[in-house]
């Protein structure tokens, strides 16, 4: 017969023992040990007691191992068990065959600390354009943080860190409740080259020509604009008019902008020296970035009419005094592009009385 005091007791340590004991934090992959009764029987819990234990959700993945042989003090090993949070039972069975039952809540958790490499941009005086900070974004108040430059400890110890040098950066954080330890990956503070460009025109004096530019450094991918217009991925702008064009390039950083002029040429297809100030002499307008060129003109016979060297001459339409009649002239225009190629045109034009 059951002594009547012994079950008292031990209905007491039942309804006591399924009161949930709170809730424990620990970190992703930890091996901790768990015991109860562990003040009794020299460690071994209750003299006659057996203890089981279990996980009730089936996505833990870990491993019990009992530490004693009534099994009141065990080894968990919560392996890859993912985050989240887990019922731990433990049951135990007395010498009479009576149950009770404890629960402990655990919750895994997984610090992750990871940092962007940041880049610089420099001015025309190497200085720097941007502002650079590395931040954990993690409460101050519950992790604490240790920041490294090429694997050297830095006095800062803050979430946060406003890097003014070029190097390798690193973060190690800690949380003050759980002991959980992260370090970062390691981010690169690197220069921005500026960028390089290349600038061609295609289909020099055509009605219709294309502007087509190059890029180099910076950090691609580049974005092109057109005497102030929208910024667009292609690299080619088709224009019709003659002039100089001003092209901006701009990278990822969109702080290494840089600009070009492109010169488009074009020749009059007609003139009308009739002396009433419009129109009244032909020639090619060069840009003043072109400094060496000549122009030479010819009738249909391939006669050398006149002879241009300079952006003031021009032709009014005479050879020796004399008006020579309406009709269509040849030219022939030789001449040292923007990028230092030697270039040669040749076309007609009219003459218009």
């Amino acid at each position: 017969m059951i002594n009547k005091t012994y079950l008292v007791l031990f209905i007491m340590l039942f309804f006591k023992a399924n009161i949930l004991l709170g809730q424990q934090s620990i970190c992703l992959g930890a091996i901790k040990y768990y015991d109860v009764d562990a003040d009794e029987n020299l460690g071994n819990g209750t003299l006659g007691s057996t203890y089981s234990w279990s996980v009730l959700e089936t996505s833990f993945v870990g491993s019990i191992t009992k530490s004693t042989a009534s099994g009141n003090k065990i080894q968990i090993d919560w392996k890859t068990t993912a985050v989240g949070t887990y019922s731990l039972f433990v049951k135990e069975v007395n010498a009479s065959g009576c149950t009770a039952e404890k629960k402990l809540l655990v919750t895994i958790t997984n610090l992750i600390v990871n940092i962007q490499n940041q880049y610089v941009c420099l001015n025309e005086t190497n200085q720097w354009v941007n502002s650079v900070v590395f931040n954990t974004n993690l409460d101050e108040k519950q992790f604490t943080f240790k920041w490294y430059k090429n694997n050297v400890l830095l006095p800062n110890t803050s979430s946060f860190l406003t890097v003014n040098e070029l190097g390798k950066y690193k973060v190690a954080v800690s949380n003050n409740q759980t002991a959980c330890n992260a370090e970062s990956n390691e981010a690169i503070v690197f220069e921005v080259p500026k960028i390089q460009t290349n600038v061609t025109v295609n289909n020099d004096f055509q009605d219709i020509q294309q502007i087509v530019i190059q890029a180099t450094g910076g950090m691609p991918p580049y974005s092109y604009s057109i005497d102030g217009g929208n910024y667009q991925l292609n690299n080619i702008f088709t224009v019709n008019r003659d002039g100089v064009y001003e092209i901006s390039v701009k990278d990822l950083s969109d702080c290494n902008n840089t600009n070009v002029k492109a010169y488009v040429l074009k020749y009059p297809k007609y003139f009308t020296p009739n002396g009433d100030g419009y129109n009244d002499t032909w020639y090619i307008e060069f840009p003043s970035s072109i400094t060496t060129f000549k122009t030479s003109i010819f009738d249909r016979f391939g006669k050398l009419i006149h002879q241009l060297n300079t952006k003031e001459d021009s032709w009014s339409g005479t050879y020796n005094g004399n008006n020579l009649p309406a009709t269509d002239y040849w030219f022939v225009t030789d001449y040292i592009d923007n990028y230092n190629n030697k270039r040669q045109f040749k076309a007609h034009f009219s003459l218009k009385r």
